[in-house]
């Protein structure tokens, strides 16, 4: 596997011939073949947990995105805006969609 992170460097020279391509064609399929067939592991305590470890009771969860409302400034805007219920629940939805994406 180090014989293939050198080809990895920036300014890398690699060489165009098979048998170099075919070793480091392998080496990166049996890499990837080793990583796919772990377990995930608490990254405190090492016991096999996906997200909440039993063991250490560390919270593995992806950190979440804080939801962004409408400030009274905006909600009021939109009323002044719209003309009916209709047309001011899509101006409602397009912009906490506009300020959440």
């Amino acid at each position: 596997m180090i014989e293939v992170l050198k080809y990895l460097q920036p300014n890398a020279t690699v060489p165009i011939d098979m048998e170099t391509t075919a070793m480091l064609v392998n080496a990166l399929r049996q890499a990837i073949k080793e990583l796919e067939s772990q377990e995930p592991v608490c990254p405190e305590c090492k016991a096999e947990v996906l997200y909440e470890c039993v063991a250490c009771s560390s919270n593995n969860y992806p950190p979440q995105r804080t939801w962004v409302g409408l400030t009274d400034e905006e909600i009021s805007e939109l009323i002044r805006a719209t003309h009916n219920t209709g047309s001011f629940v899509r101006a409602i939805q397009a912009k906490l969609k506009e300020k959440n994406s």
